[in-house]
């Protein structure tokens, strides 16, 4: 702190910003994280003409060395960073499509499960921006049925891929070739510079699901 000048500029101690300075101010910031966070990404939109049409989720694990014995989140789960032996949390980061500007953050115990956070999730960005009207797109691991459904009930739209298995898988393959078009990423700097670059195809359908849920008490009372 005493080389970066911060502390002249803020007119503190550089002895007062020790690591138990730092850890009691995370502590009293973490029970206003989401007004904070909520303040500073109102402010961005703003300042810069952000759009909220399109935000994206994924989550990813950070491990942690020590004991923490009183800690509720640290927990053993699925570890990408390879190592399952230690603790970790699991953090999600929400950020637009539109200049992949972070817009919200949220931790979970180490052992969460991704497809149960996206619900809550929905439902904090929509308090936010003040809209339920948006596209929230995550990867396969993070969609359910369920997911899909709730966030549609809500108002949301909600995109992610699917596993190409089974009944899917063939549909796929029934499709005649000239349908599918080659897609933007094939030809990005990225992919052309691997060893061997992907070529990425799709191809449009709407396909038609139905939804069978059991009956409410209420609606069962109709149905008798």
């Amino acid at each position: 702190a005493k080389e970066s000048g911060l502390a002249r500029l803020q007119h503190v101690d550089p002895a007062a910003l020790n690591d138990d300075r730092l850890a009691d101010t995370l502590e009293v910031v973490y029970d206003h994280q989401e007004a904070i966070q909520t303040d500073l990404t109102l402010a961005a939109v703003r300042r810069y003409g952000l759009k909220l049409e399109d935000i994206h989720c994924d989550l990813t694990s950070i491990f942690f060395w020590g004991l923490y014995e009183d800690s509720e989140l640290l927990r053993h789960g699925y570890s990408r960073d390879s190592k399952p032996a230690e603790k970790q949390v699991v953090l999600g980061l929400s950020v637009s499509s539109d200049g992949a500007v972070p817009v919200r953050s949220h931790v979970h115990a180490g052992d969460t499960a991704d497809v149960t956070t996206q619900i809550d999730n929905f439902h904090a960005l929509a308090k936010m921006i003040g809209t339920n009207d948006f596209l929230l797109t995550a990867d396969r691991i993070m969609q359910s049925g369920e997911n899909m459904l709730a966030i549609d009930r809500a108002g949301g739209r909600y995109l992610g891929p699917v596993s190409l298995t089974g009944n899917l898988a063939r549909a796929v393959g029934r499709l005649p070739e000239w349908l599918f078009g080659r897609l933007p990423y094939t030809d990005t700097k990225s992919n052309q510079g691997k060893k061997e670059p992907s070529v990425y195809r799709g191809a449009y359908i709407r396909p038609i699901f139905d939804v069978a849920e059991p009956l409410t008490p209420e609606e069962e009372a109709v149905e008798q």
